[in-house]
């Protein structure tokens, strides 16, 4: 009774585990999904912008040395490069900063709760420095959420668009936030305007976001593992207790060269070839 106990609690941690990655990997493809319909929408709103490209192309190609206002604005009016301009004219991270954005209301109106509900219901441990950082962060997040009132924090700042729950805070010295400069550097503008040491306006849905994607990552690489689960287990269990006194012996189990100078241009040939 006390194995198949041990092993249903270790399946029941991978399943946390696996719902918390998928539940965060997959307000990323819908945030994405959603830009690239707007793309499209757009695409089609001022129509045939493949085929204005390709004319443009077209008549710079046979009349190089030709004027524009006689040779390209007959076939291609100012009003429509015009319209054109404005759709496109976005810097180069439009796309990233639209999806994080997009990230954002999803995970602050529909998935919050839910994503809490698993976190709280896993124990996170590493030995990595920055991934220690980032578990302080997470511990930081959920003192704070649990706490009734935080003294260095001002909570009645900015309230949420739907639902009432506060999104941002002000941050007032000596709090300082754990971890913020591990988080993308794209999610910073959204997580709060930084001062020297310490941001005034603070987002706290948006950095508790930035910090379960870096937790999505780390975990899936075993940077981070989860305490009591299997597959999500601590890295350092996937050894045999004697490797490192016995490297020969499993090397020949597994046909593999102890030396790496060998393995990797083995292993990218056979990726080559493939």
């Amino acid at each position: 009774v006390a194995l198949f106990c041990w092993i249903r609690s270790q399946m029941a941690a991978d399943t946390l585990a696996e719902l918390l990655l998928g539940l965060i990997h997959r307000i990323q493809k819908r945030a994405e999904n959603k830009v690239k319909k707007y793309i499209f929408s757009e695409v089609k709103r001022t129509g045939g912008k493949f085929d204005v490209l390709l004319t443009l192309a077209t008549t710079a190609v046979a009349k190089p040395q030709g004027i524009i206002e006689d040779e390209i604005y007959p076939s291609v009016s100012k009003q429509k490069l015009e319209a054109i301009i404005n759709d496109l004219s976005h810097n180069s991270k439009w796309y990233q900063n639209a999806v994080i954005m997009e990230s954002l209301s999803l995970y602050s109106h529909n998935n919050r709760r839910l994503v809490w509900a698993l976190v709280n219901g896993l124990t996170l441990a590493t030995d990595h420095k920055n991934c220690g950082d980032i578990l302080t962060a997470l511990q930081w997040l959920k003192t704070r959420k649990a706490a009734t009132q935080v003294p260095v924090i001002k909570q009645d700042v900015v309230n949420q668009e739907k639902g009432g729950e506060k999104a941002k805070t002000e941050i007032k010295a000596p709090e300082t936030i754990p971890a913020l400069h591990l988080i993308a550097p794209l999610w910073l503008p959204l997580v709060g305007s930084l001062s020297a040491s310490y941001p005034t306006t603070f987002n706290i849905f948006a950095f508790e976001l930035a910090i379960f994607e870096r937790i999505e990552k780390e975990v899936g690489c075993k940077n981070i593992w989860v305490e009591g689960a299997y597959r999500y287990r601590n890295p350092v269990k996937d050894f045999p207790q004697d490797f490192d006194d016995n490297k020969a012996c499993y090397h020949k189990f597994l046909d593999l060269p102890e030396n790496v100078g060998v393995f990797i241009p083995k292993l990218g040939k056979g990726l080559e070839s493939h």
